[in-house]
This record gives structure tokens, sequence and C-alpha cells, in this order.
């Protein structure tokens, strides 16, 4: 191990975003780094998810101006994703007194801000908010250009870098697969893009044969019997609910704010040993690398038949299997560590 000093400069400490730092800090910490993550959006608490852990007690909420970032004199700054709060905070530090700045992306933040892919949008945009729309770009092509971790091969076609997928420790699998009226969860917020109305009409269809679903957010007005909504849960909380279920929905829709994403409660379900079934939204379908079932998004047919195909606990038990070895693989600290040991040794050599 290396004795490093890593300052992780996050976007906001209190939305989801501090998820893929806190895989990052992981990795770190497994390396023997000294480690500490400091943000300057955040006053409404760290995100509840991970509200009380020790990744909690390792973040700052900074109120002083960015020239003070070099108090800390690290060996690398990483900035977690390109946007004002995160990459726009680090490159105002004089670069006399900074160190050298690695970027990491995990999600298509600025794509779907300046929607890259989808030319009216991009001038409609343009038009109505000129000078964010500049900032964005100027943040984008400043992106592009910097030493770069990513999550997934998306998001690698379009800042280069070196794949660093979301990474979990291995709790062991879950719970054998034993039932025949299997539980379905979706661990996550009930948000427009993660496709869970699809999902709901799936399970209404297959309620009488057995089926219900789990879903950690606040119920609806329509909430139905055979769905438990558990309410917004902790980390250890929705890793143990997810052990305990049969079968997990990844069921993102395709709009511009979820392609690209990695979700990692796909890493989740696979080290738990669950079956899996994930929308054809990229880059869902590589993190499941063949071992479950991918179905068209928002297509609720076909998510009714990937469900039913589940409805086998010897079928489930070798989905299952197959996803946990996939992640033993690839999404555990010990399988990345190496990976990330090498990212920040090239930027702090080069930065010399």
């Amino acid at each position: 191990m290396t004795n490093r000093r890593l300052l992780f400069v996050c976007e906001d400490l209190s939305s989801n975003s501090v998820g893929r730092t806190y895989c990052l800090w992981l990795l770190a910490t497994h390396l023997g780094y000294d480690s500490q993550v400091v943000s300057f959006k955040g006053a409404a608490g760290m995100w509840g998810p991970l509200a009380g852990s020790d990744f909690a007690e390792a973040c700052t909420l900074l109120t002083v101006d960015p020239d003070d970032l070099f108090w800390r004199s690290p060996d690398l700054i990483l900035a977690c994703k390109p946007l004002p709060e995160s990459l726009g905070k680090v490159w105002q530090v004089p670069r006399s007194t900074r160190a050298p700045v690695g970027l990491d992306v995990d999600d298509p933040d600025l794509e779907y801000r300046i929607s890259v892919d989808e030319p009216l949008k991009q001038l409609g945009k343009s038009l109505l908010r000129p000078r964010q729309t500049l900032r964005f770009r100027r943040l984008r092509r400043l992106a592009r250009s910097l030493p770069t971790t990513v999550s997934n091969p998306w998001l690698q076609d379009r800042y280069g870098g070196t794949i660093i997928p979301h990474v979990r420790s291995d709790l062991g699998a879950g719970r054998p697969h034993t039932s025949t009226t299997p539980q379905i969860a979706f661990i996550g917020s009930n948000k427009p893009h993660k496709g869970v109305p699809a999902l709901r009409k799936a399970v209404a269809q297959l309620q009488q044969e057995g089926f219900t679903l789990l879903v950690t957010d606040t119920a609806p007005a329509d909430a139905h019997p055979w769905e438990q909504w558990t309410g917004p849960t902790s980390l250890d909380e929705g890793l143990r609910l997810l052990s305990e279920a049969d079968i997990a929905v990844i069921a993102s829709s395709d709009r511009a704010d979820a392609r690209g994403q990695l979700p990692a409660k796909l890493m989740d379900a696979m080290l738990a040993g669950r079956a899996v079934v994930v929308s054809d939204v990229p880059a869902a379908p590589w993190g499941l690398a063949g071992a479950g079932r991918v179905v068209s998004a928002d297509d609720v047919a076909e998510i009714t038949e990937a469900l039913r195909e589940f409805t086998s606990p010897v079928v489930r038990q070798r989905a299952g299997e197959a996803a946990r070895e996939v992640a033993l693989q690839s999404y555990t600290v010990d399988a990345a560590a190496e990976a990330f040991a090498q990212f920040c040794d090239r930027v702090i050599a080069a930065g010399r």
C-alpha cells in the first residue's frame, strides 16, 4: 500500500451523486490512502442512505473559498462529476497551489444538461439559457482534456479514461432461492426515469400468481395490496431487503437522463445472488454481462414475461449464482482496487 493523500471534491453531499464518491472512497480506503471528501453543497445533511456511516464522518462541508483547498496538501484532487460545484470549484484554485487534478464521470450529467444528442433541444437551451449552456460546454471541453475515470463504456466513448465500475464490499450471497411466490425488489427512488410505472403494471399482471413488489420509496396514492412501499431507507437496510428478495429489477426508461447511467443497485443485486432483470438502456446490460434478463425499456409485456421466467427457485438460483460470479470478478473493492491505484499513480506522476 502507498501512503497517498487524496482529496475528493463532491458535487453535493445531500444528493445521490455522493453515492459514486462513496465507491471511490471505498477503493482509496482499501488501498490505505489518506482520503478526505469535501463539498461546497450539502447544507441539508448527508444523503439519507449514507447518513451515519463511516463515509459520512470522512466528509466535510466547506464554506471557504476554493483557493483554500491547497491547505490540505493532497497528492491528488479528484473532482467527482464535471459540474460547476465540483470540477468548476477545483479549477478556480490557482495552478501554483493546486495538486494534480483527475476527474470522475459516472452519469450523463452534462450530456443531459446540454442535450448533446438532441440538436433541437440543444439549440433551444442555447437560446433560453445562453450563459448556463456556455458554462456547461466549457466544462465538457475541460472534462474531456483531463485524466478521467468513468463508470461504464457509454461514458468512456464520450470522455475516454479508465473504467472503474461501482464497487461494493462483498457481504456474501443473500437468502437461498426457495420460494415459489417471488418477491420483486426495486431498491431506489421512484423518479420518472427509473421505469417504476411499467414494473408496477407487470407485477399487477402477475400478482394472482403470487408475485409481490417491494419499493424503497414513499407509497403513492394508488398503491396496491401486493405492493410494499417501505419509504426511503439507509444503504444497509436497502442491502438487507435486497438480500431477502427473489428478483431485482432495474427498469430504467429510455430517456436522456437515464442513458449512460450504471445504477449501483445492479452491483448490489448481483453480489447478493439475486435473479436480475434490467432494461436495455445503456449501461445496465453491459453491467449485467449476460447474467440475467434484458428487456425493452417500458415494455410491460416483456417485463412480465421475464419475471414469469424466474418463477422457479431453481432457475433463480442458477441465475443468481451466475450474476454473483460476474460481480465477484468485477464489482468488488478487491477487483477494482489495482486499476484505481494505477490511475492515481499515473496522474500524480504526470503532475510532478
